[in-house]
Protein backbone atom coordinates (compact mmCIF):
# COMPACT_ATOMS: atom_id res chain seq x y z
CA UNK A 1 0.00 0.00 0.00
CA UNK A 2 1.60 3.38 -0.93
CA UNK A 3 1.84 5.75 1.81
CA UNK A 4 1.15 9.20 1.35
CA UNK A 5 2.36 12.45 3.32
CA UNK A 6 -0.10 14.23 5.33
CA UNK A 7 0.48 18.11 4.98
CA UNK A 8 -0.43 21.21 6.67
CA UNK A 9 -2.72 23.15 4.35
CA UNK A 10 -3.95 26.84 4.87
CA UNK A 11 -8.07 26.72 5.06
CA UNK A 12 -8.47 29.84 4.39
CA UNK A 13 -5.99 32.38 3.46
CA UNK A 14 -1.82 32.02 4.54
CA UNK A 15 -1.86 35.41 6.53
CA UNK A 16 -4.46 33.92 8.92
CA UNK A 17 -1.98 30.69 9.79
CA UNK A 18 -4.92 28.43 10.43
CA UNK A 19 -4.29 24.81 8.92
CA UNK A 20 -5.44 21.48 8.64
CA UNK A 21 -3.82 18.42 7.61
CA UNK A 22 -4.09 17.32 3.60
CA UNK A 23 -3.17 15.68 0.94
CA UNK A 24 -1.96 16.97 -2.34
CA UNK A 25 -3.79 14.63 -4.54
CA UNK A 26 -3.10 17.15 -7.65
CA UNK A 27 -3.04 14.61 -11.06
CA UNK A 28 0.53 14.90 -11.37
CA UNK A 29 1.57 13.54 -7.92
CA UNK A 30 -0.52 10.50 -8.15
CA UNK A 31 2.11 8.38 -10.41
CA UNK A 32 0.43 8.85 -14.11
CA UNK A 33 1.91 9.22 -17.26
CA UNK A 34 1.54 12.42 -19.37
CA UNK A 35 -0.93 10.57 -21.25
CA UNK A 36 -2.79 9.54 -18.19
CA UNK A 37 -3.42 13.18 -17.07
CA UNK A 38 -4.39 14.41 -20.68
CA UNK A 39 -6.81 11.77 -20.59
CA UNK A 40 -8.31 12.52 -16.85
CA UNK A 41 -7.76 16.47 -18.00
CA UNK A 42 -10.37 15.37 -21.06
CA UNK A 43 -12.84 13.37 -18.43
CA UNK A 44 -12.90 16.66 -16.43
CA UNK A 45 -15.27 18.33 -19.24
CA UNK A 46 -18.05 15.52 -18.63
CA UNK A 47 -20.74 15.81 -16.42
CA UNK A 48 -20.68 12.41 -14.28
CA UNK A 49 -16.29 13.23 -13.85
CA UNK A 50 -16.28 13.23 -10.34
CA UNK A 51 -19.04 11.63 -9.40
CA UNK A 52 -16.32 8.96 -8.26
CA UNK A 53 -14.93 11.82 -6.70
CA UNK A 54 -18.08 12.78 -4.41
CA UNK A 55 -19.15 9.32 -3.66
CA UNK A 56 -15.50 9.01 -1.97
CA UNK A 57 -15.77 11.96 0.44
CA UNK A 58 -19.70 10.81 1.02
CA UNK A 59 -18.84 7.76 2.63
CA UNK A 60 -15.90 8.93 4.46
CA UNK A 61 -18.14 12.00 5.80
CA UNK A 62 -21.06 9.83 6.48
CA UNK A 63 -18.72 7.34 8.57
CA UNK A 64 -16.39 10.08 10.21
CA UNK A 65 -18.80 13.29 11.09
CA UNK A 66 -20.34 11.98 14.34
CA UNK A 67 -16.07 11.96 15.50
CA UNK A 68 -16.40 15.83 14.36
CA UNK A 69 -14.17 15.61 10.93
CA UNK A 70 -15.68 15.75 7.30
CA UNK A 71 -13.61 15.77 4.26
CA UNK A 72 -13.35 18.04 0.82
CA UNK A 73 -11.60 18.89 -1.71
CA UNK A 74 -10.07 23.03 -1.90
CA UNK A 75 -7.17 24.49 -3.77
CA UNK A 76 -7.36 26.72 -6.75
CA UNK A 77 -7.42 23.79 -8.74
CA UNK A 78 -9.58 21.40 -6.86
CA UNK A 79 -5.84 19.06 -5.56
CA UNK A 80 -5.94 19.09 -1.93
CA UNK A 81 -8.05 16.64 0.01
CA UNK A 82 -8.79 18.56 3.19
CA UNK A 83 -9.72 17.53 6.61
CA UNK A 84 -11.94 19.60 8.09
CA UNK A 85 -13.42 19.76 11.61
CA UNK A 86 -17.02 19.31 11.26
CA UNK A 87 -18.61 22.79 12.86
CA UNK A 88 -15.68 25.06 11.76
CA UNK A 89 -12.83 26.33 9.47
CA UNK A 90 -10.83 26.85 12.32
CA UNK A 91 -7.03 25.81 11.94
CA UNK A 92 -5.77 22.19 13.84
CA UNK A 93 -3.52 19.75 13.58
CA UNK A 94 -2.77 16.17 12.91
CA UNK A 95 -2.32 15.48 16.44
CA UNK A 96 -5.88 16.55 17.15
CA UNK A 97 -7.52 14.09 15.39
CA UNK A 98 -8.43 10.84 16.09
CA UNK A 99 -6.17 7.97 15.04
CA UNK A 100 -8.90 5.73 13.34
CA UNK A 101 -9.84 9.30 11.41
CA UNK A 102 -6.68 10.19 10.32
CA UNK A 103 -6.13 6.33 8.93
CA UNK A 104 -9.99 6.99 7.63
CA UNK A 105 -8.58 10.01 6.15
CA UNK A 106 -5.64 9.02 4.28
CA UNK A 107 -7.46 5.84 3.01
CA UNK A 108 -9.95 8.06 1.67
CA UNK A 109 -7.00 9.64 -0.78
CA UNK A 110 -5.80 6.25 -1.73
CA UNK A 111 -9.25 5.63 -2.72
CA UNK A 112 -9.58 8.65 -4.85
CA UNK A 113 -5.71 8.22 -6.47
CA UNK A 114 -6.84 4.79 -6.66
CA UNK A 115 -9.94 5.23 -8.65
CA UNK A 116 -8.47 8.23 -10.76
CA UNK A 117 -5.53 5.92 -11.81
CA UNK A 118 -7.90 3.04 -12.78
CA UNK A 119 -10.30 5.72 -14.89
CA UNK A 120 -6.71 7.11 -16.61
CA UNK A 121 -6.10 3.49 -17.53
CA UNK A 122 -9.92 2.17 -18.27
CA UNK A 123 -12.16 4.43 -18.72
CA UNK A 124 -13.32 5.99 -22.19
CA UNK A 125 -15.53 8.33 -23.35
CA UNK A 126 -18.80 7.07 -25.14
CA UNK A 127 -21.67 8.78 -26.39
CA UNK A 128 -25.07 8.01 -25.12
CA UNK A 129 -28.41 9.15 -26.66
CA UNK A 130 -30.74 10.14 -24.14
CA UNK A 131 -34.96 10.52 -24.65
CA UNK A 132 -36.48 13.02 -22.51
CA UNK A 133 -40.18 12.69 -22.48
CA UNK A 134 -42.32 15.61 -20.94
CA UNK A 135 -45.64 16.69 -21.57
CA UNK A 136 -46.70 20.25 -22.76
CA UNK A 137 -49.93 22.27 -23.63
CA UNK A 138 -51.68 21.39 -26.59
CA UNK A 139 -53.52 24.19 -28.44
Amino acid sequence: MQKLKLIKYYTTNSWNRETAPAYNIKLYNIGLENEEIEKLLEFMQYENAYDFLNAAIEDFNAENIDKGFVAGINGRSGGYLVLYKKDNNCGFEAEDVPLEVLKNFEELALRIIDEARWLAREARVVTVERVIQRKELAY
